[in-house]
């Protein structure tokens, strides 16, 4: 479990993941959160504070490159905005070199995608690092799509030095579901109860 909240949480949080603050993960299956190709789960994270934070996430594997997963992430802590990202396994991540431009494409919209990078012993995850405006408008275009595809491809000045093309990379998510199961973990967050102190 990795978080990504950027510009509308603080900066604070962006090293938490690689510092050993969250001491315990767990991802446990949500029922009726099931949509085609989508699931949702639970991650909980022990803080330092022996707090829990947790994460709904909704979620799909790529269709094209194993160990390739997509999910929208809501946090009761946060407001159940939306967190959107990538995790790539450490496989499927050997393949992208960190000087590759990332490119977004929702059915025919072509976006770019800036992102935070995320690495740990066994994956790699690329967040949308965007404010709460920006995220939200994402997960509806990701409503209203039915496919994904995250590309990494050399800049486009370097193309004109003759980059080679070959150092390109792309993978793709089935959208379909995704608006349902997103509904659902995201009405979970929503009616998510903390444990009292």
């Amino acid at each position: 479990m990795s978080f990504r909240w950027s510009a509308f949480v603080g900066v604070a949080f962006a090293f938490l993941p690689t510092t050993g603050v969250f001491a315990e993960m767990h991802g446990i299956p949500l029922s009726d959160t099931i949509y085609v190709k989508w699931s949702g789960a639970l991650d909980q994270a022990t803080l330092p504070d022996t707090s829990i934070l947790n994460e709904y996430v909704a979620q799909t594997y790529s269709e094209t490159v194993n160990g390739a997963s997509v999910q929208l992430a809501f946090v009761p802590r946060f407001n159940c905005s939306p967190i959107f990202s990538v995790r790539l396994s450490e496989k499927a991540a050997a393949a992208i070199n960190d000087d590759l431009a990332i490119t977004l494409t929702i059915d025919n919209v072509v976006m770019e995608f800036p992102a935070i990078i995320d690495r740990s012993e066994s994956s790699l995850e690329y967040s949308y690092d965007a404010n709460r405006e920006d995220q939200q408008k994402l997960r509806e275009l990701l409503d209203v799509s039915s496919r994904l595809s995250m590309s990494w491809a050399p800049p486009a000045e370097n193309s004109k030095d003759g980059a080679d093309s070959t150092d390109s990379v792309s993978i793709t998510f089935s959208l379909l579901g995704s608006q349902m199961s997103t509904q659902a973990v995201e009405a979970l967050c929503k009616a998510h109860e903390p444990i009292p102190y």
